[in-house]
């Protein structure tokens, strides 16, 4: 991971009077607390960092996702960053290398991965082998980015055996915004999810959100009910409240979360999007943060 960054930051150098055009930022700031019925409450902080960006025929996309669990005494912390390069061999081809590491519970994971995309219109192809903790993961991803729809497939291979597919489209037009995703894992897996995510725009800055997820995790049964509203306190900046109701298995937890968020722009590498990432993971389908 250290020598991706070395070689990113050489890069910038290099360019000389090259400018870098920085294409996407993201930043977030969360805390939340899940209570269960007749149970413990688990507070979660979270807080995540995210730029993409152009130098020439070199592009980038880093990460910084930090999450801490504290629960009945019990406190831990998972840290994941990542750091992803690409280069345009032509306008339609780009080759691309990345590092993650993940510190959670007491034990490293380092993943390291190199691959390419075609881009073709409004559509992207690629493939990105995966090497980590003496594992391998082969994905095979499309994704489809128009004016106010976007859609994105990804094929997930560990091992040569087990298969996991994760898919999702969103749609914006004028107030609404409409957004699907779904994971399943196939070979026995007993994990198929689907997460259904709108947003109302009322203008004077106020919006209304809600989510409605569902399935089987791991065998047990899962859903949960979120509503929630947000106030934009600057450009591309909202402050969020959310209250949630989870069943996981006929566990009944209830949820409250606050959080910060700015999100700018398109990430300049769609590897970064249809790769697999326990950041992107966590953030579509929630269940997987409390079940580790």
């Amino acid at each position: 991971m250290k020598h991706t960054l070395l070689l990113t930051s050489g890069l910038i150098a290099l360019a000389g009077a090259a400018t870098a055009e920085n294409t996407y930022l993201h930043g977030e700031l969360g805390y939340s607390e899940l209570s269960f019925d007749g149970g413990p409450t688990v507070k979660l902080t979270k807080g995540v960092l995210g730029a993409g960006g152009r130098v020439n025929a070199f592009t980038y996309d880093v990460a910084l996702a930090v999450r801490g669990y504290d629960s009945v005494g019990f406190t831990d912390e998972i840290t994941n960053f990542s750091a992803m390069l690409g280069y345009d061999i032509t306008p339609n081809f780009t080759v691309v290398a990345g590092a993650e590491r993940i510190d959670v519970i007491s034990d490293t994971i380092d993943q390291y991965s190199i691959g390419a995309e075609y881009h073709l219109n409004d559509y992207t192809f690629g493939l990105v082998y995966n090497d980590f903790d003496d594992e391998e993961m082969l994905v095979g991803f499309a994704t489809y980015d128009a004016s106010n729809y976007d859609a994105y497939i990804s094929y997930i291979n560990v091992n040569g055996s087990n298969d996991i597919i994760m898919a999702g489209v969103e749609y914006q037009a004028g107030a609404y915004e409409l957004t699907a995703d779904a994971l399943t894992i196939l070979d026995g897996g007993d994990t198929s999810i689907a997460a259904l995510t709108g947003a109302y725009y009322f203008g004077n800055n106020f919006r209304a959100t809600g989510e409605l997820d569902f399935g089987d995790i791991y065998g047990s049964s899962y859903s949960r009910v979120q509503i929630g509203g947000g106030y934009q306190i600057m450009e591309n900046t909202w402050l969020d409240v959310n209250a949630a109701r989870w069943d996981l298995d006929g566990d009944k937890i209830s949820s409250f979360e606050l959080k910060v968020s700015y999100e700018f722009g398109d990430r300049e590498i769609d590897s970064a999007v249809g790769n697999f990432s326990y950041t992107d993971l966590y953030n579509t389908f929630p269940i997987f943060e409390i079940s580790i």
